[in-house]
């Protein structure tokens, strides 16, 4: 049987969770891979009993990078090819899971041909502080860059210092999408393509694929979206999202960013790291089977 096709209830109402992978998902000691091991085992639990879950990681990473990390981290490969969608490229690039375990890619972004990419990219490379990180790191709708330099006071001001850079430039017609994180790195991406944007994308597409009951639309029943993220670079997910969990290894900028602009309903600051602190705000939020 197919999940959500069982009769509606309270506790059948539709979950999709989005997860950042490097530092939310996955962390860099034994302990970490355990509980990833066990978050696994959480939603597998829900994928037996043919729930209406659905999951998938959103990254940084291009796809050809998280499939090589897959093959390197068996714990994170395992979890992954259970996975319903995969965002890549900072929300530049989706993917959802086909019959076993085959990724389709579908077309995304929409309805954008020409976003000033090479203009983009000639104007930033002439600031000194930026560093064009290795071609595998691009895409065609994805400028990534190493920052150096920058004094952490200067931080929360870079982005419109940049923004006012490329109106100088004569660039304000494009007007891209800039993501500033961790003070070390800058994703320059179209206008409203990232990481949420690209998660309500793909929550769309997975959602319509099923129906419960007789055979009624998803929409009938509204799906909880929940996002966890460790960085500023999970800003637009955390925000698109109805509930969002912090991991308690986040940076400290993305905590006060959720203090200023989530309400304490929507957000829950973890104490576990990594993964363990995806399952402590899965269980905050009510999820059946945390």
């Amino acid at each position: 049987m197919l999940r959500g096709m069982q009769v509606r209830n309270e506790s059948n109402r539709p979950w999709i969770f989005g997860w950042d992978v490097d530092g939310t998902m996955r962390g860099k000691d034994a302990a970490a891979n355990a509980a990833l091991a066990k978050l696994h085992q959480t939603i597998a639990r829900a994928q037996a009993d043919c729930a209406p879950v659905f999951f998938g990681p959103v990254t940084g990473r291009v796809r050809a990078s998280l499939k090589k990390l897959a093959e390197e981290d068996l714990t994170l490969g395992a979890i992954l090819r259970a996975a319903d969608f995969k965002i890549t490229g900072v929300g530049t690039e989706i993917a959802l899971r086909g019959p076993g375990e085959a990724f389709k890619p579908v077309a995304w972004p929409l309805r954008i041909k020409e976003w000033g990419r090479l203009q983009l990219e000639n104007a930033l490379c002439e600031r000194p502080e930026l560093h064009p990180q290795p071609a595998y790191a691009q895409n065609p709708y994805k400028l990534s860059f190493d920052v150096t330099g920058i004094p952490e006071e200067h931080h929360a001001t870079y982005l419109h210092e940049l923004d006012d850079y490329l109106g100088g430039k004569g660039l304000d017609e494009f007007r891209p999408h800039l993501v500033y994180s961790s003070g070390r790195n800058l994703d320059v991406l179209p206008r409203e393509v990232h990481k949420g944007t690209a998660l309500w994308h793909a929550a769309n597409l997975v959602t319509s694929r099923f129906a419960i009951g007789e055979a009624e639309p998803w929409r009938h029943d509204y799906p909880l979206l929940v996002a966890a993220g460790d960085s500023t670079n999970d800003c637009d997910m955390l925000a698109a999202a109805d509930r969002a969990i912090l991991p308690g290894n986040a940076d400290e900028s993305l905590v006060q960013w959720a203090a200023d602009h989530l309400s304490p309903a929507r957000y829950h600051l973890a104490e576990g790291h990594c993964a363990e602190g995806i399952m402590e705000g899965m269980a905050h939020f009510g999820f059946p089977y945390a």
